[in-house]
């Protein structure tokens, strides 16, 4: 692969829309068949239209997505960078399988190049991910142990700035924030073992230490519903701000309000819709997964569900920068009995109150 991209003596430009700068240059379209030879295979692309080849100044100048991505690379475009606001910049992933040794067991990503970053402050894993199996979302985690410590991912990112779908074969930057099961002791931490795991968002169970109590709770089961917080957004006043991108994770909450078991008897979903704020406009809906018939011994054990909204339409394409807002419609309702063989009674969930943990999300421009 190196050597290929070492003989390859062109220009490359990148096929994206970006402002004209105020000097330029004329070149002449150079209509070309081009082959690429990766890993002993050939492919063959037309170098036309979309794909177009320009010649300037004795030098063909292919378009850096197309060159990129058919040579196993993978393209990111920001309109400001990172360490110079005033330029564009462009992230190229390209990286041989044996640097990713770390495979979670579903098959669908493998990691390397980790970084570790361990503090008072914040804990996170930073490296590169291959995606082995296209998926749309789901949850990845991260499982560390050091010489004095375990981590576990509460928010991973995967750097994806245009929103592009991910598909077999990319290569992107990720990190993982980490939450630990004790104090930092030693911000010189070995690492003894990582593993990685994806899999698809379920419901899990957790635990409480104070009673639900509030004008807002519902009983005898109590319902919640808002964003989960997560270390890459930003505030502006009451609205939250995410890049275009970053996942935006709503959390749902079931438990009750009592010290006695009651008994969910029928499975319970939530429908739900994303409206972009500005135009008063459905662009996505759906269902959450259900929650399956279960006993509740008390108010301490709560069932929550991360509810992954990757930013794009019912159609699958990526929303524009803006505002947008998750609500929870329809009629929901709770049927359930105080024991597994009574009567089953039904609890309406006023999803009003439901909603008042929505939050008005703001998606601005890399």
């Amino acid at each position: 692969m190196n050597k290929f991209f070492l003989g390859l003596v062109c220009g490359i430009i990148l096929a994206v829309s970006t402002t004209v700068a105020a000097s330029s240059i004329q070149a002449v379209l150079f209509p070309t068949v081009l082959h690429f030879h990766v890993n002993g295979e050939l492919k063959q692309v037309d170098g036309t239209g979309d794909n177009i080849v320009l010649s300037y100044n004795n030098k063909a100048y292919i378009p850096l997505r197309l060159f990129a991505e058919n040579s196993g690379a993978t393209v990111d475009y920001r309109s400001k960078s990172d360490s110079d606001g005033e330029k564009s910049q462009i992230d190229v992933y390209l990286a041989e399988d044996q640097l990713f040794t770390i495979h979670d067991p579903q098959g669908y990503i493998s990691i390397g190049n980790i970084q570790t970053h361990f503090s008072s402050d914040q804990n996170f894993v930073s490296g590169l991910l291959k995606i082995n199996k296209s998926f749309d979302s789901r949850k990845i985690s991260l499982d560390i142990k050091t010489n004095d410590n375990e981590y576990r991912t509460d928010y991973f990112a995967i750097s994806n700035p245009e929103n592009q779908e991910l598909q077999a074969g990319d290569v992107r930057a990720f990190t993982a924030y980490l939450s630990s099961s004790k104090a930092l002791s030693d911000a010189d931490q070995t690492i003894q073992s990582i593993s990685v795991q994806s899999e698809e968002y379920d419901w899990e169970e957790s635990q409480i230490e104070h009673r639900p109590g509030g004008t807002f709770v519902q009983t005898p089961f109590n319902v919640s519903f808002g964003v989960r917080s997560s270390p890459v957004e930003k505030r502006d006043g009451t609205n939250l701000i995410y890049s275009i991108g970053d996942p935006i994770n709503y959390r749902f909450a079931v438990g009750t309000t009592e010290d006695q078991p009651l008994f969910l008897r029928k499975p319970l979903a939530f429908s739900l819709e994303i409206v972009d704020v500005n135009r008063q406009k459905v662009i996505w809906s759906g269902s959450t997964k259900a929650l399956h018939p279960m006993e509740f011994p008390s108010w301490q054990k709560y069932e929550t569900l991360i509810f992954s909204w990757n930013q794009r339409d019912s159609n699958g394409n990526p929303v524009p920068p803006g505002k947008y807002m998750a609500r929870v419609v329809g009629d929901a309702a709770i049927q359930y009995s105080e024991e597994l063989t009574s009567p089953i009674q039904t609890q309406e969930i006023d999803t009003t109150t439901l909603n008042r943990g929505g939050q008005v999300i703001v998606i601005e421009p890399n």
